[in-house]
Parts: structure tokens; C-alpha cells; sequence
């Protein structure tokens, strides 16, 4: 016999955790406070029919599942929790409470007297679907007799109605709906059973504001279709959504619901329509043919010239679905005009480096189709130095140097940078930054020379000790000098070994009168990467410093003592 309140349906998923958690064994104790603590009473009706009160405290908003012991099983309920025993006997009954912070649970020995006859009650029950919603639900329970009280619950709101044999029930949405049918008898033999089933309903009209959707279409050239909104029941808020069915994704509106849409390829497509009105809502999906899409698809293939050192690069179409009337534009993204050409051309670039090149084919009909592709030069002996500049707003007179604007570079250009206050230049190879501290406030011809060490081609063409020379220079407005003292004189001040592999000795001599003197190292962007504190002697420091873990490249040292900063640049290179 299934013995099973209406309110259990609230929550199943909740009664089915609690009851997972119980048979598998989890010791609730552990998580019990001292605060909170479980309990009920027990009141006994006729013919096994008991009912179980929690009064359990302590809890804020608890969740309740009981045991009855009887091997039914746990069951989610609320307070209360009324239970149908078929047998005389003693039953540990348990209840388990929970909420947000405590919980806690009770097993008491219930002794069932009461049982005079067997329950045979058997709910169960069968439907049938009519047009607008209409459902009507029909008794199958078997053990019931005149006295039967029968009630049902259509699952669509709070209703609880106690009917007879037969129920029928309008439903105003399309929709799965979770139904209840509870007998109950109340002579001597108390008896109560219930069942709960899903049911369908595709035949409501969607809401009681009667809003239906419709549309048509009709089929244009290149795969354009265009639909006309042709719903009913409609209003100036309502809203529209289109999914044409191709993965393209929705679109959503609330003017006047037309849509067109361009499908690439020839298919049938499911079209779905949603029409919303402040929560009234209808649908309908119609498949939609389309025989004219252009079928077009954009790609090509990319092979570089190795024989020679221009940047000559040979482009192929490999589109598909295009015919004599193609036309083919050719975007190569190095900053020359689009190439309308056939589907082989030949581009020639600038410089080495990366580019988006982009093919668009398009027909008479007006069919487009376009795709992109990042390529590398590498086979072009050509450079063209550049480079910004910023001061540094931490240190005085001390400028960062940038030349990543620079083109045609690669890992085997060298950079020679000259400040233009006569002090000696920096030069390395891949040195595309670089940091330089003037003394005296004033305008300086900066430049910067770059060449390649090794030829970018597969065959060297020449045996000059560089390539492809190229020079810049501009004027470095310095005004951020204020006085601070700036030394790189090896006999006071000298770094070893330089380069280093992160580690390496710092030696300084005529520093001033302060106790202590202040190492720190930080990069090219002015981001301090090393600090440390040792102790000056004799106006002397003698400091080992090691920092393994930096990535290769150039670092601003600064030991600042007695309001002096002693400046050096260190280059790091494992």
C-alpha cells in the first residue's frame, strides 16, 4: 500500500538528499549544536492511523524528514506528519531536523495498537486530454466503497479539491504538470492512499489572454528569407523571438515581429516563433526549406618564397561553390589597397612580420563569403627602425625607451642605441628596450640603429658583417633632471660580473655620512623587482645580491645613500 501526504510533493528532490544522507551512514551528531534539539509527541487514530508532531527547538525555518520505521522509508514533510501503520507492533520512528546551522535527530519506540483491518485502498487513476487545455481525470483506485473520499490536485496552483470519482480541469498553459489523487476513508477501518503523476498538456491556449502565434515567409535570392508576423491576441508591449533554426543563435523584438534572415546553405530549418505578452505566452515551430542559399565558403592556401629575400608570398583560393562570375578581393593587411584579382595572386610585403590576410569572393547575385588567415614573413632582408620614449616618474632625468614600433625585426636583429649626451651608447642583440638617465635638463639627438646578425633567407646573399641597415633619430625633450646625483664611474662604483646570471657582487666607494644605503634593482618599465638594505663602512658598500628567478633582458641598479642615487643598468643572461 502506498501511504503518501499531499504536501510531500512540495519538495522531492529534498526528501530524496535527506534520505541518502540517512541510509548511507553520515554521523549527523557530528554536525549537531548543542543549541538545537529534535523531538515529537504522537497522536493515535483508528486502524493504524497515526499522526507524529515535532516539537523540536532550537531551529530557525527547519527542514523535517521522518522514519516511520516501518520500512517505508524516509519522507520529507513539515511539522506534522501524519502515517498509516498496517500491523500492530513497536516501530522506531525517526525524525531528522535541519536548517541552515544545526541539525539534529531523535529516534522514539512508537507502539501501534490500534490496526482492526487490513488498508486495501490502491489510488491510482487515468486521463484524457481535450482541446484548450481541457483535462479530464478519472478514478482507477481500487478497496474504495461508497463512503471513499476522493481529492484531487491538477498541479497548476494551491488547488486541492474534493471531488468524486471523475475531475475535470482547464488548463491555461501548454505544459507538464505534476497531478495528485488522494482517497481517503473515514469509518472504522481508516484508510488513506494517494498517487502522483506528471501529465502533458500541449492543448491549453497558452495563456488566458488567447495569444496565438503564427507567421509566414517567403524565400529569397542568396538564401534571404523574410518572415511576416501574423499573430493574434497581440499588444504594443508584446515581445518577439526568432530562432531560425541554423545555430546563428535568437533575435528578439517587441515592434512589429517581422524578421529576415540570410541561411549559407541549402537545408530545411526548424523555425521557432515565441510570442510574449507581459508573460502570455505562445509558440509555434514550422520547418522552412531553402533552395537558394549561395553555398559559398571562403579559403585559401599560402606558400612563401624561399628563394629570395622580397617577402614574395603566393596566395590560391580554395573556395568552394564559386563560379566564372566570382570576384575575388584580396586584403593583405600590411597597409597596401584591397586587390580585386582573380583566385592566384602574388603580394610582395614590406617588411618581415605578421599579417591578417583576408579573401572575400562575392557573385553577381550578390553572394558573399569571406575568411582570414594570420601568415609570417620571415624571407624579407628589409627593416625600418622606430621608437617611443617616456620619462620615468619615479626617477629623476631617467627615460624608457621603446622599439617595438619598429618593422621587419626578428631574433636576429641588433640594436645600437645612442643618447645623444656623449655618454658611451648600449647596444645588443634583441636590446628593443632600453633605459637611459641624463644628467642636464635639455633637448637630445636620440637614435636608434638596428641590423640583422644573420640574413632571414635560406641562402646569404652578401658578406657584409650586417644587413639590411636601418637608422632613427628624434629629439628627447629631458626636463625631469633635478639635481639628483647620478654616478657610473667604474673606480667608485662597479657590478660584477656584468653580464650576470642573477647573481653577481655590487661595489660602491665615497658614499656619504648615512649609516645605511638602499640597493634597488627594477625593470625597464620602472616596476621594483629587488630591494635590500646593508651597511655602509668607511663610506663603502660591498653587497652580494641574488634574484635567479628574473626572466633575461636589461635592469636599472640604483644604491641610494646620503640623498645620492649611484645608477647602473645590469644585464641579466642565463
Amino acid at each position: 500500500m502506498k501511504t503518501m501526504n499531499f504536501e510531500k510533493s512540495k519538495s522531492i528532490g529534498k526528501r530524496l538528499l535527506y534520505s541518502l544522507l540517512l541510509i548511507g551512514g553520515v554521523m549527523l551528531s557530528s554536525y549537531k549544536s548543542m543549541a538545537c534539539n529534535a523531538n515529537f509527541t504522537v497522536a493515535a487514530g483508528v486502524n493504524g492511523h497515526y499522526t507524529f508532531t515535532s516539537t523540536s527547538t532550537g531551529f530557525s525555518s527547519p527542514y523535517y524528514s521522518w522514519n516511520p520505521g516501518d520500512g517505508s522509508g524516509w519522507q520529507y514533510g513539515n511539522i506534522t506528519f501524519a502515517h498509516t501503520f498496517t500491523a500492530n507492533a513497536t516501530y522506531s520512528v525517526e525524525l531528522f531536523v535541519q536548517d541552515s546551522s544545526c541539525m539534529d535527530s531523535i529516534v522514539i519506540p512508537v507502539t501501534i495498537t490500534t490496526v482492526t483491518s487490513p488498508c486495501i485502498l490502491a489510488a491510482n487513476f487515468t486521463y484524457s486530454v481535450g482541446a484548450h487545455g481541457v483535462v479530464t481525470f478519472t478514478s482507477t483506485s481500487t478497496g474504495t466503497n461508497a463512503n471513499t473520499l476522493y481529492f484531487w490536485a491538477p498541479g497548476d496552483s494551491n488547488i486541492y479539491v474534493q471531488g468524486t470519482t471523475s475531475y475535470t480541469h482547464k488548463y491555461l498553459y501548454q505544459g507538464s504538470y505534476g497531478v495528485w489523487l488522494t482517497v481517503e476513508d473515514t469509518g472504522s477501518a481508516y484508510c488513506i492512499d494517494s498517487i502522483y503523476e506528471w501529465i502533458n498538456v500541449p492543448t491549453a491556449d497558452s495563456s488566458n489572454c488567447h495569444i496565438h502565434a503564427s507567421f509566414t515567409y517567403t524565400v529569397g535570392v542568396n538564401g534571404l528569407v523574410t518572415f511576416t508576423n501574423t499573430s493574434t491576441g497581440t499588444s504594443f508591449a508584446t515581445w518577439y523571438t526568432w530562432d531560425p533554426g541554423d545555430t546563428t543563435g535568437t533575435s528578439t523584438s517587441w515592434t512589429t515581429g517581422n524578421y529576415s534572415h540570410t541561411y549559407n546553405y541549402n537545408n530545411t530549418y526548424n523555425v521557432k516563433f515565441v510570442v510574449n505578452d507581459s508573460g502570455c505566452i505562445d509558440s509555434i515551430t514550422v520547418p522552412v526549406t531553402v533552395g537558394t542559399a549561395c553555398n559559398m565558403a571562403a579559403s585559401f592556401t599560402v606558400v612563401y618564397d624561399t628563394n629570395t629575400d622580397n617577402g614574395q608570398v603566393f596566395f590560391t583560393s580554395t573556395s568552394i561553390g564559386t563560379n566564372i562570375n566570382t570576384v575575388y578581393k584580396w586584403n593583405f593587411g600590411d597597409g597596401t589597397p584591397t586587390t580585386v584579382g582573380s583566385d592566384t595572386i602574388t603580394h610582395w610585403f614590406p617588411f618581415n612580420g605578421n599579417y591578417t590576410v583576408t579573401l572575400l569572393d562575392s557573385n553577381l547575385t550578390g553572394c558573399t563569403t569571406s575568411t582570414t588567415m594570420t601568415i609570417t614573413v620571415t624571407e624579407r632582408d628589409s627593416l625600418q627602425a622606430c621608437f617611443t620614449y617616456a620619462s620615468d616618474t619615479m626617477t629623476a632625468g631617467m627615460y624608457h625607451f621603446n622599439a617595438s614600433c619598429s618593422r621587419g625585426t626578428n631574433s636576429d636583429t641588433y640594436y645600437k642605441w645612442v643618447w645623444g649626451d656623449s655618454t658611451p651608447s648600449d647596444s645588443g642583440l634583441g636590446l628593443s628596450y632600453d633605459t637611459h638617465t641624463y644628467s642636464i635638463n635639455g633637448p637630445y639627438s636620440a637614435t636608434l640603429t638596428i641590423w640583422y646578425t644573420a640574413i632571414p633567407k635560406v641562402k646569404p646573399h652578401s658578406s657584409s658583417p650586417h644587413y639590411a641597415e636601418s637608422s632613427y633619430t628624434t629629439t628627447v625633450n629631458v626636463t625631469t633632471v633635478t639635481g639628483i646625483q647620478s654616478i657610473t664611474d667604474a673606480s667608485v662604483y662597479n657590478v660584477y660580473p656584468n653580464p650576470n646570471n642573477g647573481v653577481f657582487r655590487i661595489a660602491v666607494n665615497g658614499l656619504g655620512n648615512d649609516k645605511n644605503a638602499e640597493i634597488r634593482i627594477s625593470n625597464l618599465l620602472g616596476e621594483v623587482i629587488y630591494t635590500n638594505t646593508d651597511a655602509v663602512t668607511n663610506g663603502k658598500i660591498l653587497s652580494d645580491v641574488n634574484i635567479p628567478n628574473v626572466k633575461d633582458g636589461i635592469y636599472l641598479l640604483q644604491v641610494i645613500s646620503s640623498g645620492n642615487t649611484y645608477t647602473s643598468r645590469i644585464a641579466v643572461q642565463k
